[in-house]
């Protein structure tokens, strides 16, 4: 009788397995789940051992109709987690490559990390590393000048060599003056050269000053 009912409403007779799961589930949940999201979860379970939820299949279902790609129920449930804790929720591709990382390294990058490193990847055919990109970021916040990676690498190798960190300044300049030159002048060289080199433009400006003064 019901399932006459349903054919009448929807064009198709539901198996009487349908029903009576519905049934117990509406009892259950306070929600009939469709019986297409029984069937299809019934099929899953047997593929996988697990049986997704009717809200998987559905948002699923829609986000396939929309991009072409089903993502799996548990980039949904992640994300959706993600979602009620941060307020933004994290694309599938990248909780999946997260995911990944963190079986290979033990540690799992940040979903901006993700996005910024392709973008970055896109542009100059190099992915910088999740570190690289977040103290990045915390010096541009506090100095306003965001420093190179290669420039936080080599930076950290010197400071394991030496026990002192030398500034992105003058790694960048002694790089430069190593290509022109040949040799690459030590920190301290560059460092004191520039304090001289203001010293003798102010002695030259106080002289320029004094001359002037005297003419007149």
């Amino acid at each position: 009788m019901v399932g006459e009912e349903r054919e009448l409403q929807a064009g198709v007779r539901p198996s009487c397995l349908c029903l009576q799961v519905g049934e117990e589930r509406e009892l259950q949940t306070g929600v009939r789940p469709s019986c297409l999201c029984l069937q299809v979860g019934e099929e899953r379970e047997l593929q996988t051992g697990v049986r997704p939820s009717c809200l998987c299949l559905q948002v699923g279902e829609e986000r396939e109709l929309q991009t072409g790609v089903r993502p799996s129920c548990l980039c949904l449930q992640v994300g959706e987690e993600r979602e009620l804790q941060t307020g933004v929720r994290p694309s599938c591709l990248c909780l999946q490559v997260g995911e990944e990382r963190e079986l290979q390294t033990g540690v799992r990058p940040s979903c901006l990390c993700l996005q910024v490193g392709e973008e970055r990847e896109l542009q100059t055919g190099v992915r910088p590393s999740c570190l690289c990109l977040q103290v990045g970021e915390e010096r541009e916040l506090q100095t306003g000048v965001r420093p190179s990676c290669l420039c936080l690498q080599v930076g950290e190798e010197r400071e394991l060599q030496t026990g002192v960190r030398p500034s992105c300044l003058c790694l960048q300049v002694g790089e430069e003056r190593e290509l022109q030159t040949g040799v690459r002048p030590s920190c301290l060289c560059l460092q004191v050269g520039e304090e001289r080199e203001l010293q003798a433009v102010h002695c030259v400006y106080v002289s320029s000053l004094r001359d002037n003064q005297s003419i007149h």
